[in-house]
């Protein structure tokens, strides 16, 4: 809550400082507040469409609230703006396990191992 306050006091005095909005919508995801959070993340890739971290963190949110297909593509995003972003490929390959697409989870995992070595 006393992040909220302090991301809150930075976009008060920069409404397009898109890591604030960013932030804000980790800050609010971890409270439980998903559809909060999206909003955040959607106001930060209207300042930036290129975050590929706005885009996870979008995804991660949208698959707590049960939105796997609609979380997929926001990593198909994240990995399109950067093919070697460890967490996105994690992500990816954890939301494919829910909706038990095995396959396709583990050549995430794979592609994520790849990456961290």
């Amino acid at each position: 809550e006393e992040a909220i306050e302090c991301y809150d006091k930075a976009l008060e005095l920069n409404p397009k400082d898109e890591e604030a909005w960013n932030n804000k919508g980790i800050a609010l995801d971890d409270l439980g507040k998903h559809e909060e959070a999206i909003e955040c993340y959607d106001k930060a890739l209207e300042l930036n469409p290129k975050d590929e971290e706005a885009w996870n963190n979008k995804g991660i949110a949208l698959d707590d609230l049960g939105k796997h297909e609609e979380a997929i593509k926001c990593y198909d995003k994240a990995l399109e703006l950067n093919p070697k972003y460890e967490k996105a490929w994690n992500n990816k390959g954890n939301t494919f396990e829910k909706l038990g697409r095995k396959e396709e989870a583990q050549e995430c995992f794979q592609e994520a191992k790849k990456l961290s070595s």
